[in-house]
Formats: structure tokens, C-alpha cells, sequence
């Protein structure tokens, strides 16, 4: 999975900016945005919801679900 990300990130400057967390007990939202441009046309930026999900069995326990959502994106600026 993570060389997945490299792949797609190695030709983008992207920059994730977090705007608000609500944290409950067994489950975490994160809503921000990401400013992202080509690494040869950085002039050019999109600025890109995204919504993540971060879901646990119990409480105190690790995170064993992660969500996201993002867009809507004009993927033919930075695709």
C-alpha cells in the first residue's frame, strides 16, 4: 500500500492541511483538504476535500479501519 502512495505522490508537491477533528470514543473524524500541484507546473494548484474515517473495536485499541473520501477534484490538473 505505501508504495502505491509513492507512485501516485512522486509527481505531486501535496500538502494536507487538517480543519477539524471530532474524536468519540470508538471512532475519529478528520476533515481537511489537500493543496496539491504537479512538481513541474507548480503554478497550477487544486485544493481537494477529503473526509477520513479512523474506526477501533474497543476504546483503548489500535485503529483497525481507516475511511476516506476526497473530491471532488479536477484530476486533469494534476493527473
Amino acid at each position: 500500500m505505501q508504495a502505491f502512495f509513492v507512485q501516485i505522490d512522486a509527481p505531486l508537491d501535496i500538502d494536507h492541511r487538517i480543519l477539524e477533528v471530532w474524536a468519540g470514543s470508538t471512532t475519529t473524524y478528520v476533515r481537511g483538504e489537500a493543496d496539491m500541484a504537479k512538481k513541474e507546473s507548480p503554478q497550477i494548484r487544486v485544493v481537494a476535500p477529503f473526509m477520513w474515517l479512523f474506526r477501533r473495536e474497543h476504546e483503548s485499541g489500535p485503529i483497525t479501519h481507516w475511511y476516506v473520501t476526497a473530491g471532488p477534484l479536477a484530476t486533469d490538473k494534476v493527473l
